[in-house]
């Protein structure tokens, strides 16, 4: 979860595919992201987060919830 200033928190579901890239996708806004390791994973999220809100500042501190991994084909 995110806490975004003066908005709902984002939830986002994680998979892992076969192919080993993790893939969050954001379940209250139109957010993807991927990486190969879920450190990167973390850091894309809050990129994507950071871009997808750049016209909100994003209050600190927050935190991502993540899914247990379910592999997608």
């Amino acid at each position: 979860m995110w806490y975004i200033a003066d908005m709902k928190n984002i939830t986002f579901f994680v998979t892992k595919w076969e192919d080993g890239y993790f893939v969050a996708t954001a379940q209250e806004e139109s957010i993807v992201t991927q990486a190969k390791t879920l450190d990167e994973l973390i850091q894309n999220i809050e990129e994507a987060v950071s871009l997808h809100f750049e016209d909100q500042p994003v209050k600190s501190p927050y935190t991502v919830v993540l899914s247990s991994n379910m592999y997608a084909s």
